[in-house]
């Protein structure tokens, strides 16, 4: 008979051996969990030239706080560059990457993560290199928005600008380039192809061409040469063939000028309404590149009867752009001489640029639009192309951010420089972003574009002989709450004033005959400090993900208005000079005393890099006393871009479709319009579409509309009986080839 000792003993027998199987179970899983782990496939951030220059989001979208060394990062990471490059490492497989500046990257999969045998990438854009570790059974794999290249190879690099190039060259091995049409083919060492050509084949490429393209892509800190490579079979020594007789390998073909021209040329050749009058046009668009260096030159002749005969041209202001300074007398004014030849230069240029406004240091030289100082008090979306063509102009805009310090300037015309602006931002607890910022903007000749006549009445040549000058100044504040990608709040506040300045005795001034008008911004009267013809902003901006905002109250008084230099502001300058002359004859008039206060928003998103929109409106009232009333000096701004590729669907993939419309007394041209003589498009507007469909690889028709104000030949500003600029439209049709 067994007794309950001995059921208990073998109850505890069998439960200490079940804990000890269950024990060594929990250990040998944990241990394979951990091995596993070890070899989890990751890709090591091993180097980057600049911290500020490099923004890394995991694959929820969440911005890395720090990027440093020996980051690692896996399967959906995103990595930017602007003014850095990075260098990564794939473990455990040991293939390098380099990314170029102005690069966004992703890492789609590992080998052995999400896939068993893949490692595949995405460029959307920029410049990368890789040299890939032959391991047999990994494939490797890199996708651009239009082809897919399947690696066979060692060392080869990509480059993808959106809709214009999608190229690939090897410098060693193998890859299938494949575009998403379907259309495939294979590239060995030394060849090259782009996705977008008009024929889609390798193009063979010199060992001058292949350092030229892979001279920024150079590795600081990883060494291609360690990159793990397959142990190569024993060779079996065999005997050589013998010569070819007759036949002989054909050599490479040469690169054709077409190769050179390709991305370098491009060229115009259409029609245009300038001042009601219709032109032919022939524009020549030479292109450079290097680095973070861009260039091109702009050269017209816009004609009206013979294209070979210099007086049938269009002359913009008056001036012969093709002189070059040979229509002056040189003996008797080589002052004027030397003027024109270097107006007549700077017209030839369209843009130099380096760097974009959030690098720490750039410049642009030629159109320059939507430009803004800070928060916009002085400065705001100005544009010195509001009348192109009919008004070129060559303009400048130069920044640098140090950190502590800052500086952004602007001139809107080389070859005539009359306005200027600057503004310099100080951050006196850096690395904390709270700034105060320093701004100035004046036009040193607003009254030099004054026609003779104003409608019916005859201009006092008072004026230009005073020659008044708009200084406008500005304080401000700018303080972040927060601030990433996914959501930023910024609260700001800015003042501001005009202060004329008079070159020359203006006798029937109240204020001052000379020099700096301070009385203008501060008078004082019985003893007490009045501020007039000032303006006061404060208000908030940020973004919400995609989707970017702003909102603030704006408040001003007298002939000052936020946002002085506006889109507006080249057709507004010479009534901008009667105005001060008029206000410092008689300063008390009630007219001046008004203040103005409202709201401004607008809001907008960027999807895809390829669909824009922004709105934008300003609901203003007016303060005479203790009267408030509705304003008609609102605005409206509002802005649309369909670029090249948002539409998948031939043809219409290279369709392109912007539009720019901004408008002052709006809401009265659509409730009084007639009865108050105000067109949806008259001067007061700012109207710009294009329309720019492709009809062959190289070859697109452009469609152009714009409003322009009209000009006599000096390019003086016409105006109607009532005192408004007249105004013109302006169409252009034209084909654009491209190389």
């Amino acid at each position: 008979m067994k007794t309950s000792q001995t059921k208990d003993y073998r109850f505890w027998k069998y439960t200490n051996k079940f804990w000890r199987v269950a024990i060594l179970w929990i250990l040998l899983c944990g241990s394979s969990s951990w091995i596993l782990a070890q070899g989890k496939p990751i890709a090591v951030l091993e180097y980057f030239d600049n911290s500020k220059g490099i923004e890394i989001q995991d694959a929820d979208g969440f911005k890395m706080v720090e990027v440093y060394f020996g980051m690692q990062l896996s399967e959906g990471d995103r990595i930017r560059t602007t003014a850095s490059t990075a260098e990564l490492r794939l473990s455990p497989h040991g293939s390098i990457i380099k990314l170029a500046r102005n690069t966004e990257f992703r890492i789609e999969s590992l080998s052995g993560g999400k896939s068993l045998d893949t490692n595949a990438f995405s460029l959307a854009s920029g410049k990368f290199r890789t040299v890939v570790a032959r391991k047999p059974g990994t494939a490797y794999e890199v996708r651009t928005p239009s082809a897919v290249c399947g690696v066979r190879g060692t060392d080869f690099g990509m480059e993808v600008l959106e809709g214009v190039r999608e190229g690939v060259a090897i410098r060693e091995g193998v890859v299938e380039f494949a575009k998403k049409t379907g259309e495939r083919i294979s590239l060995t060492a030394g060849q090259a192809a782009d996705a977008f050509a008009p024929v889609f084949q390798p193009i063979p490429l010199t060992p001058e061409q292949i350092e030229e393209l892979f001279k920024d892509l150079a590795f600081e800190k990883l060494n291609p040469a360690n990159v793990p490579r397959e142990v190569p079979p024993p060779k079996v020594e065999t005997p050589p063939p013998p010569p070819p007789k007759t036949e002989v390998p054909p050599s490479p073909p040469k690169p054709g000028p077409f190769d050179f021209l390709k991305d370098r040329l491009a060229m115009e050749i259409g029609s245009v309404t300038i001042n009601k009058q219709t032109y032919s046009r022939l524009i020549l668009q030479p292109t450079l590149s290097i680095g973070k260096l861009r260039a091109a030159l702009y050269l017209p002749i816009i004609y009206s009867g013979d294209l070979f005969n210099p007086n049938d041209y269009y002359r913009p202001k008056g001036n012969n752009e093709w002189s070059f300074g040979t229509d002056k007398n040189w003996n008797r004014e080589p002052d004027e001489g030397v003027k024109d030849l270097f107006r007549d230069l700077a017209l030839k240029i369209q843009y130099i640029e380096y760097g974009s406004q959030r690098d720490p240091f750039f410049f642009k030289v030629g159109n320059i639009h939507n430009i803004t100082l800070g928060h916009g008090s002085l400065v705001r979306d100005y544009a010195n192309d509001t009348d192109f063509p009919a008004v070129r102009r060559v303009g400048v805009n130069v920044g640098f951010d140090l950190g502590p310090v800052g500086l952004e300037a602007l001139t809107a015309d080389l070859a005539e420089p009359e306005i200027f602006a600057s503004r310099i931002y100080l951050r006196p607890f850096y690395p904390w972003k709270l700034s105060l910022g320093f701004s100035a903007a004046l036009d040193s000749d607003p009254a030099g574009d004054l026609p003779a006549l104003i409608g019916t009445t005859p201009v006092s040549p008072i004026i230009q002989s005073v020659d008044p000058m708009p200084v406008t100044l500005g304080v401000d504040l700018d303080l972040p709450i927060l601030q990433g990608d996914l959501v930023s709040f910024v609260l700001f506040a800015d003042a501001a004033g005009l202060i004329p300045y008079l070159r020359r005795e203006f006798n029937a001034s109240v204020l001052g005959t000379r020099g700096f008008i301070t009385k203008a911004l501060f008078d004082q009267t019985d003893g007490t400090l009045e501020v007039r013809n000032y303006g006061l902003m404060a208000g908030a901006l940020g973004n919400i993900s995609l989707f970017n905002w702003r909102l603030e109250y704006r408040q001003y008084h007298g002939i000052f208005r936020l946002g002085y230099f506006d889109s507006l502001y080249d057709r507004s300058r010479p009534l901008e000079a009667k105005k001060i002359l008029d206000y410092l004859a008689n300063p008390s008039d009630p007219a001046y005393d008004k203040i103005t206060l409202g709201v401004y928003g607008d809001g907008g998103f960027t999807l895809f890099k390829k669909l824009t929109f922004k709105m934008g409106y300003f609901w203003p009232w007016e303060m005479e006393g203790n009267t408030i009333r509705a304003s008609d000096n609102d605005q409206l701004d509002l802005y649309l871009l369909l670029d090249k590729g948002l539409l998948p669907v031939a043809p219409f993939s290279g369709m392109r479709f912007s539009l720019l419309y901004r408008r002052s007394q709006f809401m009265p041209t659509i409730l009084h319009g007639e009865s108050k003589n105000l067109e949806l498009f008259d001067a007061n507007t700012v109207v710009k579409g294009e329309l720019v469909y492709p009809i062959a690889p190289t070859l697109d028709v452009a469609i152009s509309f714009t409003t322009t104000v009209d000009r006599d030949s000096s390019g003086a500003i016409l105006y109607d009986p009532d005192g408004k600029p007249k105004r013109s439209t302006s169409i252009g049709i034209e084909t654009r080839i491209h190389f």
